[in-house]
């Protein structure tokens, strides 16, 4: 596989994931701490990511490293709705120390179910 397939594979791949989640360009960049113009470059297979960007991507974005190299297909997927994308922008935003109350929260709302 030459540079230019690679580029498109992976251009393809997430825009597709993106599309698959109702995120915008803006929304996944904002999960993953990047800019929308890259994601409009890596999309349009103008330039590939780079590793830290695809490390955040697959960390922070839920998109297995195997899909995203085009090993896998859609199908294969992490079943995120645009909610729980939602949520996890505004955690990124929030101390430890309130991240470790929220978590007690869910914590205990999930032992009651």
């Amino acid at each position: 596989m030459n540079d230019e397939n690679i580029k498109k594979t992976i251009a393809l791949k997430i825009k597709s994931y993106r599309s698959q989640k109702g995120l915008t360009q803006e929304m996944l960049a904002s999960i993953i701490g990047s800019e929308q113009k890259n994601f409009s470059r890596i999309e349009n297979a103008k330039v590939l990511p780079e590793t830290l960007t695809i490390c955040k991507l697959i960390a922070k974005g839920g998109i297995s490293p195997e899909y995203l190299l085009g090993f896998l297909s859609e199908k294969t997927i992490k079943e995120y709705n645009t909610i729980d994308f939602e949520i996890i922008d505004l955690l990124i935003k929030l101390s430890d120390e309130t991240k470790l109350h929220i978590k007690e929260l869910i914590l205990s709302i999930l032992n009651k179910h």
